[in-house]
């Protein structure tokens, strides 16, 4: 899998606040701080955007498949592709990357047995996730102004940071409590019948059964933890919803 670590060469001492930018003014004296807190709420914006009115997710590709290599034995294939992260931030990979199963398990010996240790009995396999991430990539050295007598390495520093991502196999599951609640959510619904003609469930009757059903997991389980279940018991599959009025019980 491609991973890029970044490091990032910074003077800011806090981190900028997304929700502010600059007020320019004749004479004021810019400096990296001021350039800094104006690129967090312009790109703060965008993930904004793309997480509250688009969602995160898969918008196109990356599909996981799994092969046999007759030499290196079995590997993951992520195809290319576009996502958004739980963030906002748009990920591009674009091109296929795999990873080898075997040597992932020589290089995290660690991660293997702690997984093994905490099947009961003693797990004969693990399950391992596919995880893709955001990453950006400093790149583009330039000379910068400094003391004398620094060394080779204080004399450049990176001029951009390149939108980049990080794909990795991981034996935990990562907390999608959203992704899981909407799924679980849409398989409720499923669930009840929708037809053009007949009686429809009244409208308080229906969301009742929502608060119903998924009422029970916030009081049983710590908010902090994923549950297992997010929706208990059954849709209300007695009246039907016409055809008409799902829109509206959607855009609420």
């Amino acid at each position: 899998m491609s991973c890029f670590s970044s490091t990032t060469n910074t003077t800011t001492t806090t981190a900028p606040d997304p929700s502010k930018h600059v007020n320019y003014n004749v004479g004021m004296v810019l400096g990296v701080d001021d350039f800094t807190q104006e690129f967090a709420y312009l790109s703060g914006r965008d993930q904004w955007m793309a997480r509250d009115l688009i969602g995160y997710g898969t918008v196109s590709g990356l599909k996981v498949a799994t092969e046999t290599d007759s030499a290196k034995g079995p590997r993951v294939i992520v195809t290319p592709g576009v996502a958004v992260s739980p963030r906002g931030q748009m990920i591009c990979v674009p091109s296929a990357q795999c990873a080898y199963v075997r040597d992932w398990v020589v290089d995290h010996p660690a991660e293997v047995s702690k997984a093994i240790a905490m099947g009961s009995p003693l797990a004969s396999s693990i399950k391992l996730y596919v995880v893709l991430c955001y990453r950006d990539c400093p790149v583009d050295n330039v000379p910068i102004a400094g003391e004398p007598c620094r060394s080779e390495d204080q004399l450049m520093a990176p001029s951009r940071l390149k939108d980049d991502f990080c794909l990795s196999l991981r034996t935990t599951k990562p907390n999608q409590r959203e992704e899981d609640a909407v799924r679980a959510f849409v398989a409720w619904l499923r669930r009840m019948s929708v037809g053009p003609l007949g009686p429809s469930t009244p409208l308080d009757q229906f969301l009742d059964a929502i608060r119903q059903a998924a009422g029970e997991w916030f009081t049983s389980s710590p908010l902090s933890s994923p549950p297992s279940e997010f929706m208990f018991g059954s849709s209300p599959t007695h009246g039907q919803f016409a055809d008409e009025r799902l829109p509206v019980l959607f855009m609420s």
